[in-house]
């Protein structure tokens, strides 16, 4: 995601913006293309906890639960 202070690289090389233009050239890629995500006992586990510990606070049992919260308070204040 870009914040307003983000300049794509194509732009900062057309208008000269940075010394080292080098430095804002995009990275190389991690995932090519998209898979599964797979994790073992431990790892979720450690997520769940996570989760409860900082979410479960507010009274989010879970993402999907979140998700619901967040639905409805778009479509209350903008329509969506």
């Amino acid at each position: 995601r870009m914040s307003k202070f983000d300049e794509p690289y194509e732009r900062a090389a057309t208008l000269n913006r940075a010394a080292d233009i080098s430095q804002l050239a995009p990275g190389a890629k991690v995932a090519l293309k998209t898979h599964t995500q797979t994790y073992n006992d431990r790892a979720v586990h450690f997520l769940e906890e996570q989760w409860r510990e900082s979410m479960g606070v507010l009274g989010y049992k879970d993402y999907d639960s979140f998700c619901v919260a967040i639905r409805k308070r778009n479509e209350k204040l903008f329509g969506y």
